[in-house]
């Protein structure tokens, strides 16, 4: 079979030409997601670390008591 038969190879003596694909990224009319969420920060079973950085923000809580509550979250999980 010549290569100009097969599906895709353009014949550059009858000037034939391939379309290309669509970009990478594409497929169809819709967008593919290019991004996406592989779980939920370690906030605490009672929210410990929201709690304990908004004390930190408004300076009823220092950054130890801010790092400590974090590695105890990392550790526990």
């Amino acid at each position: 079979m010549a290569r100009a038969a097969l599906p895709g190879y353009a014949n550059r003596e009858r000037g034939d030409r391939v379309r290309a694909p669509p970009p990478p990224h594409r497929t169809g009319s819709r967008p593919v997601t290019l991004s996406a969420l592989h779980g939920y920060p370690r906030i605490g079973h009672d929210r410990e670390l929201k709690r304990v950085t908004e004390r930190y923000w408004a300076g009823r809580a220092s950054e130890e008591e801010l790092l400590a509550t974090g590695s105890e979250l990392r550790l526990a999980a």
